[in-house]
């Protein structure tokens, strides 16, 4: 169940308990007015309103009894930690709110069997600063920095077996740069520039026994030049040129 759906779920225990959400909210908050806050406690679901409003701690539970959720309120909105659990009881993600609802600081997520799945820096509802990523056996599977809620800097990814599968630059969320990508086997698949998130100048394809398959140059994120073609045996099936992405050849293409 996504994160979505839980928050679904959640508002919609409440509403079990206090039928017509809307108007129920209004009489509590007629009832309140200069008392203190008054408990709303269901099967699943537990917290408090003041004014109408939800304000402190609401806690649910998964159908076998086991917590579900913990999410803080301040004047009926989302305000600090919040935190959700599977239902075997191992925690699926937890992070803080500010006062405006919106994320900030450190969010983290796990799998089921209780393996971190990653972790991100928020600020203000933006992702900013590095993120860490693990695969379920927990090797890592992907490392790099955000900046104002973009990729921005080196970012690298691995296999489940701990062979890197990629690696390159981000800048303000597009590739930049050098970048290069690896078969599972270790041999490289891939290498080539971009620029603004477009190939640009040399690039390179291999198969996974290290026999090259295809290289061209690409201009402003189009063919350019010469491109080659090799099968698995490393003899050439064919070679055309481009010009700003349309073929020159003036001859049949083997594909």
């Amino acid at each position: 169940m996504g994160i979505f759906d839980k928050a679904k779920k959640f508002a919609e225990n409440i509403e079990k308990k206090v039928g017509n959400l809307d108007d129920a909210l209004k009489k509590v908050g007629d009832k309140l007015s200069g008392e203190e806050p008054e408990l709303v406690d269901s099967s699943s679901t537990e917290g408090t309103y003041k004014d109408g409003k939800q304000d402190g701690l609401f806690t649910s539970w998964h159908d076998n009894g086991k917590k579900e959720s913990e999410i803080n309120y301040k004047d009926g909105k989302q305000d600090g930690l919040y935190t959700f659990w599977y239902e075997n009881g191992n925690k699926e993600f937890e992070g803080t709110h500010n006062k405006d609802e919106k994320e900030d600081g450190l969010w983290t997520r796990w799998y089921e069997n209780g393996q971190k799945s990653n972790e991100q820096t928020y600020k203000d509802g933006k992702i900013d600063g590095l993120e860490i990523q693990w695969h379920e056996n927990g090797q890592k599977s992907g490392e790099g920095t955000f900046k104002d809620g973009k990729q921005d800097g080196k970012w690298t990814h691995w296999f489940s077996n701990g062979q890197k599968s990629s690696e390159g630059n981000s800048k303000d969320g597009k590739f930049d740069g050098l970048y290069t990508r690896w078969h599972e086997n270790g041999q490289k698949k891939e290498e080539g520039t971009y620029k603004d998130g477009e190939y640009e100048g040399k690039q390179i394809w291999w198969n996974e026994d290290g026999q090259k398959s295809s290289e061209g140059t690409w201009k402003n994120g189009k063919k350019d030049g010469l491109f080659t073609d090799w099968f698995e045996d490393g003899e050439v099936i064919e070679e055309r040129a481009y010009k700003d992405g349309k073929d020159i050849s003036g001859k049949p293409s083997f594909f």
